[in-house]
């Protein structure tokens, strides 16, 4: 299935699976173009969202790749024999403090919310649902500082002696633009001296009967990369 939104092309395979390219005019034009297409209820498709393909968690599966296993000393005649040792990470391969990173801010950022409500007009955006609960974006290219909870304070008594860890929060820059049909966010922060940055599209189809949510995470660099986010989500209201 192939639609057109303005300059951006995104292409759908019949399997369901998403890819996405993308070309704006960032001239800052006044557009006028009708933004209420995003507007309504949406609810995640999870068989073309293709969640299980996302790598952005439980990464530690991907980076400990196991070491090569060696031959031991044998006596002649013996059968050969092997020494496999443990995985191993190396720093050249593993960015400890950007993988923590990922981890602090993906709970928040990149966890798929089951629905999303969206009202959105020239001015801003308002969207319900996603782990940051309602935030209201001013769509004007300018940067802006939004208040993200990282940890919410746990609902279950502590163990004996200790005591409950206050939820934390982190400021993020966000920008916020239209581009044709589409709204792109762009949201950055820091973790222990490492950057990080995606960039969001919200691109109604034609149609408007679904909704793609497209990530990409910009920063940090990591081995292997964090694989583009591609999600679905289909109209309730």
């Amino acid at each position: 299935m192939h639609f057109r939104a303005g300059a951006l092309i995104v292409a759908c395979a019949s399997v369901g699976v998403l890819s996405a390219r993308g070309q704006f005019d960032v001239s800052g034009a006044p557009q006028t173009v009708d933004h209420s297409a995003l507007t309504g209820v949406w609810v995640l498709d999870d068989a073309k969202s293709k969640l299980e393909a996302e790598n952005w968690r439980n990464r530690q599966v991907s980076w400990n790749q196991p070491a090569p296993c060696l031959p031991t000393l044998t006596r002649p005649g013996e059968p050969e024999t092997y020494d496999c040792q443990p995985p191993k990470v190396t720093s050249n391969t593993y960015n400890s403090i950007g993988e923590l990173g990922l981890f602090a801010f993906g709970r928040t950022m990149l966890e798929p919310p089951q629905t999303l409500t969206i009202r959105a007009d020239m001015s801003s955006v308002s969207i319900d649902g996603r782990p940051r609960d309602i935030t209201t974006y001013r769509v004007d290219g300018q940067t802006h500082k939004l208040r993200v909870l990282l940890s919410r304070p746990s609902h279950s008594a502590p163990p004996p002696g200790r005591h409950s860890a206050p939820p934390r929060s982190e400021d993020v820059n966000v920008r916020t633009q239209w581009h044709n049909e589409s709204l792109v966010l762009e949201m950055s922060s820091e973790f222990g001296g490492t950057a990080f940055a995606i960039t969001e599209t919200l691109l109604p189809a034609d149609d408007a009967r679904q909704l793609f949510v497209l990530i990409d995470v910009r920063k940090p660099t990591l081995k292997p990369a964090v694989k583009p986010i591609r999600r679905v989500y289909v109209r309730s209201q």
